[in-house]
């Protein structure tokens, strides 16, 4: 939990700690005796942990994204006229005549406009929950979203961001990684111990000079009491006024004696007087601008209070900062790899990719270290225009051994088109084995991106190869930036949709569906959506398409019998209602995840063969006779099970294993090689029989867990990580 990341945020916005969602999460934690920082630290931490566990659950994250677009994105009534008339005005001055404002043009330029809006706003909403911005603390991500709400487009004049209203029409900037990361390297540099510490005594300095100044006015009163002879004059109230300074005092009679008595107790304490404090308070304040000055906080932000610290001032700042002051030649691709070792110093790093606009989130101090910390870091420079290698093209980011993620500095932060051409990365991820095989795909499906882009452009015919590949009719087209490759959305929003499906799938336009009540009619090859038929309490005689593109949820469904699935999904099967399912025949492939979270028995029931995402089965009680996926490309939860019996493991776990509800290791047989990430054990008791498997990065064990076995785990395996796992439990209740 960081403690200081929480007081950050509990004294820059005061009234968060108060708030409903804060003190429900302190409640259902007993942390009510908290400080403020501990209780929103620990509220941030959980958000954030709610998120990141459920990013790759479709039906979770349109949940959290419509609730950030019913707050965020601008409402119809808010559209000003002004822009509507903007747009017949641009409509007529590009010769596209000018027509009439209906309601019917309105209301298409406003979902334009809205759709815009949440795109961008996704892009937020998907970097924070993704293992990406592992670096950003829960802290940050909540103070940066809460602060880019409120800006609208970057004005290149004023070098800063305009606000955001009500009526702003403008899309949500655009979330540079490199400036987020240079944001956090001055409010971690500032907001330390050593600052907290400082303001600490300025804050009891502050509250002695109130006291101070008290007593001096009682003092100087007393003195005018006396001078003035104002005793011996009747009455219960005395009117004092000081000639030096003209101010006027009432003072009741009855007090006098009081303050006599606090001055002269003073004097035998003899506290500091208000002069003296005020230099003290003035010298704590010079030594803390000195030490943040000292730490790299920039002179314009040493001396803003840490309630008055503003998000738009400090991103504008970093976003300047990072912008590209060096220009990068990209036809040029000879140069040279460079290879910054785990551990070593993060400035040489930092030095090396600033001023080239890589938007690389590298580029901030911390993050760079926090990168460092994890494994070695590799960068492709080409050489400039005088022979220099300087010019970073490519960043393999290294974590644990294994390749973490690989940057280009194209956009989105994809390779760019002279770099993917080259060659220069597959002779690279040589060196790495069989780890690089899903980086040589990524080339692939870049290069033949590039290629059908080209072809379009030329007006040439595509194949019938080219469009099953550009329609993800099998698997997503993969790259290396952080979105979506763009060219997939520009290409095919200029085809005919029903004819290109029909001619990839040699069929009729009319077996293929793009409606709901198209896909249910039968004698459908493929329907291009999502197939949502959450009212079915029963499925008699229902007939699927043979491949659907996307989700497909029966939410409704409790029993299931003699169920024909489509063959192949191409996002998630959710079914998370069902108690009970035979003789019924599964997809042979779901490319998204499986959700079949109210199963509690699955006796004889053979799952498909691949699974792309997570598994869920976290009420499932036994594992007899349930044949699983050969291959998951992600996590499979059982959380349910009390015991391994009859437990046969996949061939392939792409991430981790949730196995939460055993209490004992006996029967527990993981083959290794089969668990690519973590194994996550928290309700185990006893370590007794348990076999850990090669290949396992990360061990997660509860509090059941002595430390006396804890510490003889961690010996007997020395290359795995095992530690302690928070309890998760209460995350799942709503707010």
């Amino acid at each position: 939990m960081d403690t200081l990341g929480g007081r950050f945020l509990s004294e820059n916005e005061d009234t968060l700690v108060s708030s409903k969602p804060v003190q429900y999460n302190a409640e259902q934690k007993d942390i009510h005796d908290s400080s403020p920082a501990e209780q929103v630290s620990s509220w941030t931490d959980t958000v954030v942990d709610i998120y990141t566990k459920h990013r790759d659950s479709s039906e979770v994250v349109d949940r959290i994204k419509q609730y950030y677009y019913d707050k965020y994105v601008i409402k119809d009534e808010d559209f000003p006229e002004s822009y509507f008339i903007n747009r017949q005005r641009t409509a007529a001055e590009e010769g596209r005549g000018n027509a009439e404002l209906t309601d019917s043009l309105k209301r298409e330029y406003m979902d334009m406009e809205q759709k815009d809006q949440k795109q961008s706003l996704d892009l937020w909403i998907d970097y924070f929950a993704s293992p990406d911005s592992n670096h950003l603390p829960s802290w940050m991500k909540y103070w940066a979203f809460n602060g880019m709400v409120k800006l609208a487009r970057y004005n290149e004049e004023k070098k800063g961001f305009e606000p955001r209203m009500k009526d702003t029409v403008s899309n949500f900037i655009y979330p540079n990684r490199a400036a987020l990361a240079k944001t956090l390297d001055i409010l971690q540099a500032k907001y330390g111990k050593e600052y907290f510490d400082l303001t600490d005594r300025i804050t009891e300095k502050h509250a002695r000079l109130k006291g101070a100044e008290s007593l001096e006015r009682k003092k100087r009163i007393l003195e005018l009491v006396e001078q003035q002879g104002l005793e011996q004059v009747s009455g219960k109230n005395i009117t004092v006024k000081d000639e030096q300074t003209g101010q006027v005092m009432n003072v009741k009679r009855r007090d006098l004696q009081r303050m006599r008595e606090e001055v002269t107790v003073s004097k035998e304490l003899k506290h500091l007087s208000s002069n003296e404090i005020r230099e003290e308070m003035q010298n704590l304040t010079n030594e803390r601008s000195k030490v943040l000055e000292e730490r790299g906080v920039p002179k314009e932000f040493t001396n803003i209070d840490i309630k008055d610290e503003d998000f738009a001032k400090l991103y504008t700042y970093a976003y300047n900062e990072v912008q590209a002051t060096k220009y990068i030649e990209k036809e040029i691709v000879d140069g040279q790899w460079v290879k910054f070792p785990q551990g070593s110093d993060p400035k040489k790093l930092v030095e090396a990719i600033q001023g080239f606009g890589t938007e690389w989130c590298t580029e901030g101090e911390s993050t760079a270290e926090k990168q460092l910390g994890q494994g070695d870091f590799y960068i492709y420079f080409s050489n400039n225009s005088e022979g220099m290698s300087v010019n970073p093209r490519i960043a393999i980011k290294m974590e644990w051994g294994q390749i973490g993620e690989i940057r280009g500095i194209d956009k989105d932060q994809e390779l760019d088109s002279y770099i993917l051409e080259s060659g220069i990365l597959e002779e690279k991820l040589k060196e790495f084995g069989a780890e690089s095989a899903k980086y040589y795909q990524r080339v692939e499906d870049m290069k033949r991106m590039t290629r059908i882009d080209k072809q379009v452009k030329a007006g040439e015919d595509l194949t019938q190869e080219d469009l099953w590949f550009l329609y993800e009719i099998d698997r997503r087209i993969e790259g290396f930036g952080f979105t979506k490759d763009p060219r997939i959305e520009a290409i095919l929003s200029k085809r005919n949709l029903r004819k290109d499906l029909a001619y990839i799938f040699n069929c009729s336009e009319n077996q293929i569906s793009l409606t709901k009540e198209e896909a249910l009619r039968g004698d459908i090859k493929y329907y291009h959506g999502r197939l949502d038929v959450n009212h079915l309490i029963e499925v008699k005689d229902l007939v699927f398409p043979e491949r659907i593109l996307g989700d497909l949820t029966l939410g409704r469904l409790t029993t299931a019998s003699g169920l024909i699935f489509p063959k192949n999904i191409g996002g998630t099967l959710i079914m998370n209602n069902l108690t009970e399912i035979k003789d019924s025949v599964f997809p042979e492939n779901i490319q998204g995840s499986l959700r079949l979270n109210g199963l509690t028995r699955a006796k004889d029931l053979v799952l498909p063969e691949n699974v792309g995402g997570d598994v869920t089965l976290d009420y499932l009680e036994s594992a007899k006779g349930l044949v699983f996926p050969k291959s998951i490309g992600r996590d499979l939860q059982l959380n349910g099970l009390k015991n391994a019996k009859d437990l046969i493991l996949p061939e392939s776990i792409g991430r981790n294993l949730e196995l939460n509800g055993l209490r004992s290791a006996k029967g527990l047989v993981i083959p290794d090689g089969v668990v690519k990430e973590a194994l996550s054990l928290s309700n185990l008791r006893s370590t007794k029989g348990l076999n850990l498997p090669k290949g396992v990065k990360h061990v997660y064990i509860g509090k059941y867990i002595s430390n006396e076995e804890l510490f003889k785990l961690r010996r007997q395996y020395p290359d795995i990580n095992i530690q302690r796992e928070k309890d998760l439990s209460e995350y799942y209740k709503p707010f």
